[in-house]
């Protein structure tokens, strides 16, 4: 889409939602328009000098929600309870980012080769979600979404285009099914922000079939699910999710084929992109404490990828202790190389403390470890497999494990006043690959209750010892201003400057504007 005329479609929608909203004789239904425009102004340069980019970027978000459609009025006036049929709904919300800083050669690979970037767009257009739903059918029971939606579960964020159908079950079960195809970039109105990791996807139209060929060409990708969760049940709350996502299209096999033939060796068909199961498990009780639980096991990696675990106790009415525990491993989707190497899995330990010492301060210390598990190659000499022969699981056996071991410390403070507040953060991470210390002051006070003025600065210092040359400190400061032009609109503007001994100065100018029109 071109940078000149995205804005002017996002600005004609809103006018138009405006416009139905404000309509005397529009239909029985609530409408509410929410935006918010940002636009910023920043130079940055690499560790290595020059050149420096001098970047302005704009983002625009619209988001519609209609709900009650198709409500009587007058079976309103006439007190019988919304709950006796069928509530349909459509939510949506659209975004623009882009860049204007990003310049031609960079999008051309015909003329510029050797700046061009594949995937790259000034001014991507992206529909985050937008579908209808209707609810409270069979007495309560049944609800069903179409269209781009959002999925959170014990699997995590996710997106696709499709339909999920919802049963709430009289015996404290919820049960969810949905089915379609995943968000995934290169394709209309998407992103790949929720697509699996380690590969890099996109519009290959203008690109030759030997010119990035690392750079695999975007796909329909269909997808099943569904979710079990208690309801109603006191105390505890249980979930569990499961997730299967089909890579389709060709997928480079050997980038480094003869240059005489057609093309890269392909294959091609459906294949996995993910399949997962998850479960979490909570449990409150007032007055006492809280425990959260999760795991998710990959089935195409045959192995538990991620585990959770925490703890927290209500000391007093102004105290809250807890300790967290996680282990990660990293995964990847289905097409990537990097589920031929190993992975060094994460584990976090940290123990925290939350403290109320008045009605306006409020205070949390944490501190813990932090370990990565990690093969190092034997050094006595003995003789290693051939490289010809051996895979990732023998030539594991020719080496140790250990262990990579940070200490975490976290601290915080925050004093809430009538109309603003101030406060101050600090962390340090300390370790056998380095250490990073710093800390945050930061505050904000409404004047009048229509003036805002904003303010933050940090510094921190960090060491890195593979790698001496990039250890510095770095101190920066953001300050800023607002007004609040109505009860729910908001318009801002942030100047920020870092300056550390890689990179120098910093530079950013942020504005923005929020508002949210209802009927």
């Amino acid at each position: 889409m071109p940078r000149h005329r995205a804005p002017q479609l996002l600005a004609t929608i809103a006018v138009g939602c405006t416009i139905t909203t404000i309509s005397p004789e529009s239909p029985a239904f609530e409408t509410q328009v929410e935006s918010e425009t940002t636009a910023q102004g920043y130079q940055v340069r690499n560790i290595w000098g020059d050149p420096i980019l001098s970047r302005r970027r704009y983002l625009q978000t619209l988001g519609l929600h209609i709900t009650d459609i198709g409500k009587d009025e007058t079976t309103e006036s006439s007190n019988v309870s919304k709950a006796k049929g069928p509530d349909v709904s459509f939510h949506m919300r659209l975004r623009l980012d882009a860049d204007f800083g990003v310049q031609p050669p960079e999008l051309s690979h015909e003329y510029n080769p050797a700046n061009f970037v594949p995937g790259l767009q000034r001014g991507p257009f992206d529909l985050m979600y937008g579908y209808f739903e209707i609810r409270n059918l069979a007495n309560g029971l049944l609800s069903a979404r179409a269209g781009r939606q959002y999925v959170i579960d014990a699997l995590g964020w996710w997106s696709f285009d499709g339909v999920l159908a919802r049963v709430d079950l009289p015996i404290y079960v919820g049960i969810e099914a949905y089915g379609g195809f995943e968000q995934r970039s290169g394709l209309p109105l998407s992103t790949g922000r929720f697509e699996s990791g380690g590969v890099w996807r996109g519009d290959r139209t203008s690109i030759d079939a030997f010119t990035y060929p690392e750079f695999l060409k975007a796909g329909i990708a269909p997808t099943h699910g569904f979710v079990v969760e208690s309801i109603g049940i006191p105390v505890v709350h249980g979930k569990i999710a499961y997730r299967r996502v089909w890579n389709t299209g060709a997928v480079v096999t050997n980038p480094f084929s003869d240059e005489q033939s057609s093309g890269p060796a392909t294959t091609d068909g459906a294949r996995i992109s993910q399949e997962r199961v998850g479960g979490s498990l909570d449990a409150v009780v007032d007055g006492i404490g809280a425990a959260r639980s999760g795991l998710i096991y990959d089935l195409y990696r045959s192995q538990v990828t991620s585990w959770y675990g925490a703890v927290d106790g209500y000391v007093s009415s102004s105290i809250t202790a807890g300790v967290d525990v996680d282990r990660v491993i990293p995964t990847f989707d289905g097409d990537s190389i990097w589920n031929w190497f190993t992975t060094e899995p994460t584990t976090t330990l940290l123990g925290r403390v939350d403290v109320g010492f008045t009605r306006r301060l409020r205070g949390s210390i944490a501190g813990g470890v932090r370990w990565v598990d990690v093969d190092l190659p034997d050094m006595d000499g003995s003789e290693k497999p051939d490289a010809s022969t051996s895979n990732s699981s023998t030539s594991s056996s020719s080496a140790s494990s250990s262990a990579m071991l940070d200490l975490l410390g976290r601290v915080s403070l925050r004093h809430d006043m009538r109309s603003g507040h101030v406060g101050v953060a600090g962390l340090t991470d300390r370790g056998e690959r380095g250490s990073r210390d710093g800390f945050d002051v930061f505050a904000e006070q409404a004047i009048e209750e229509r003036f805002l003025l904003s303010g933050r600065a940090g510094l921190y210092d960090w060491r890195d010892d593979l790698t001496p040359d990039k250890s510095t400190t770095s101190f920066g400061y953001m300050l800023g201003t607002g007004y609040r032009i109505g009860r729910v609109t908001t318009a801002r503007l942030e100047w920020e400057h870092d300056v550390n001994g890689l990179v120098g100065q910093r530079y950013r100018v942020l504005a923005s504007l929020q508002l949210l029109v209802n009927r």
